[in-house]
């Protein structure tokens, strides 16, 4: 009788355990599951009027999946009034899907065509946007894991603060707060970029820039990934655009194929390579003409207007964590299509890379990219002597000159960047190897998982003589002086661990006491690498000992 009991209380325990182990598998696949953002669909197009191909547009967004619709500007024209009535117009037709403003230049503080707060009011923000709602401000989709940040903005639109604090001019408070927006997206990880308004600049039709050339250049310098706009009453999709040394900006008036960062016939881009500018001025009022021989039009892809399948709808981008997918949807008219599609690096192939670079002091990189971007952070000595020593960061910050009061040391990414003029400051505490001798030194950092954290610009390593800085109270207006450089990187590119030797004199004479170093670039691609406070390798000072 005994034996038996044991017998059934082992087969118990056994099944007990079973049953535990099937619980957690179940939990875990659930977690895995819940961890990866769904794709999400947005929606934009402007120029919209208070008709019934307006609701038209609106309509075939709903059917079509939209999460939410971005309307480009200049919304009623007076088709609808007062402002109230034309935003129960819209919302008779939106459902579930949300419904936010860009504001045009008929509804801004001088009209005609309503004023914008009021229409506020009546279809106000549904997407805990930040900023000031719906001049200017941002959203990210989804909100717990985001795909992507749409930025909205108001060049050159009359406030109440005066036209020269709306014209996005380079230190002003609009050409800041969209900076700051790509560049807090990218330190985030967020895998994609919009910046959405109403006035154009590069375009087909034959006006002057409407809106603010060094925004516009802004956006290419930083390689957003799509970049949208209203105003002419039509659709023209760019191909890939990017500034480099050979287009140092993109001007209206002129061509320049340096500026073409893929002409890619089958629409097939890169993340991370350029910027795709379209205008969706297609949102139900009356279309006019484009005209694709003017001297800018090489820059563009397609287009729609009144001399070509003249077509209402709107612009789809649907997102996901490895691709973006922009298509055109017909909502009444003719028969036009487009897409494009926007492909994150690594997102759809296993690829190990090994670089060298070329530079002032022997540096090595070592990459693995994957689809769930899984960074290596090996860094190894080539000095002879003893076992290699691995200090992390006691410090480190970033400084801007764009926000010269502003401290960083909390974020989870490091800027390095020429324009605006951004440094990254490491500091280390080698004070427990006083009397120790260096015979090797190298500095090891690692850039973020963002598509667009790598830089074809010289990143340089560099002396700096001050230690007395801190997390807290850093910015660019306090910041020490860097010294001459030690070495540097070039040509790199995200999730990537780069070493750069350092000269292990320089070194020497920081033991038993705290050292400072910094990277900076002369170049104007932003270089982002991870900080201590990033769940991925902060930047590493390995030492040789003797």
């Amino acid at each position: 009788m005994t034996a038996r009991r044991r017998r059934l209380e082992a087969v118990l325990i056994v099944l007990a355990l079973a049953l535990v182990l099937a619980s957690a598998g179940a939990l875990l696949r659930t977690t895995d599951t819940a961890s990866a953002a769904a794709p999400v669909s947005l929606g934009f197009a402007g120029d919209t009027g208070g008709n019934s191909t307006t609701t038209k547009v609106v309509d075939a967004a709903r059917t079509a999946g939209v999460d939410t619709f971005v309307n480009l500007g200049d919304m009623s024209y007076s088709q609808v009034t007062p402002e109230s009535a034309w935003c129960n117009l819209i919302s008779a037709h939106t459902g579930t899907m949300r419904y936010q403003l860009t504001v045009g230049n008929h509804e801004d503080q001088d009209g005609p065509d309503g004023i914008w707060s009021n229409f506020a009011s009546c279809l106000p923000d549904r997407t805990a946007a930040s900023g000031s709602y719906p001049r200017q401000y941002y959203s990210d989709f989804p909100q717990s894991q985001p795909l992507v940040r749409t930025i909205v903005v108001s060049p050159k639109l009359i406030f109440n603060e005066g036209s020269s604090y709306w014209s996005y001019k380079p230190g002003t408070q609009g050409y800041t707060f969209v900076s700051s927006a790509i560049d807090s997206a990218r330190a985030a990880g967020i895998p994609f970029v919009v910046v959405a308004m109403h006035m154009y600049c590069l375009s087909l039709v034959d006006f002057p820039c409407a809106a603010s050339p060094d925004l516009m250049n802004l956006l290419f310098q930083k390689k957003v990934d799509v970049y949208l706009q209203a105003h002419d009453h039509g659709y023209a999709r760019s191909k890939q655009l990017a500034l480099s040394s050979s287009c140092t900006s993109i001007k209206v008036g002129a061509f320049n194929p340096a500026c073409v960062a893929d002409a890619s016939p089958t629409s097939s881009y890169a993340s991370g390579r350029g910027t795709v500018l379209a205008t969706v001025g297609s949102g139900g009022r009356s279309l006019n003409k484009e005209n694709p021989n003017k001297i800018e039009g090489p820059y563009f892809q397609s287009y729609m207007g009144t001399n070509n399948n003249p077509t209402y709808g709107f612009l789809k981008l649907d997102v996901s964590s490895t691709a973006l997918t922009g298509t055109f949807v017909r909502a009444s008219g003719g028969s036009y299509s487009d897409q494009f599609t926007i492909t994150r690096s690594g997102a759809t192939a296993t690829s190990t890379a090994t670089a060298t670079s070329t530079a002032t002091a022997t540096s090595t990189a070592t990459a693995t990219q994957t689809a769930t971007q899984t960074a290596s952070s090996t860094a190894t000595s080539t000095a002879t002597g003893g076992p290699a020593q691995t200090l992390l960061p006691v410090a480190d910050s970033w400084t801007g000159s764009d926000l010269p009061t502003t401290t960083h040391g909390s974020e989870t990414a490091l800027y390095v960047d020429g324009s605006p003029v951004k440094t990254t400051y490491l500091k280390y505490d080698l004070s427990a190897l006083a009397g120790r001798t260096v015979v090797g030194a190298a500095l090891s950092f690692t850039t973020t998982t963002g598509t667009s954290s790598g830089s074809p610009d010289t990143t340089s390593v560099r002396s700096v003589a001050d230690t007395s800085w801190t997390e807290a109270a850093l910015t660019y207006t306090n910041r020490p002086a860097v010294g001459a450089a030690l070495g540097s990187v070039s040509g790199t590119a995200p999730n990537t661990t780069y070493t750069v030797q350092i000269p292990p004199s320089l070194v020497q004479g920081s033991l038993g006491r705290q050292m400072s170093l910094a990277l900076d670039s002369p170049g104007g691609d932003a270089f982002y690498i991870n900080s201590r406070e990033s769940a991925g390798a902060p930047a590493k000072l390995v030492l040789t000992l003797q």
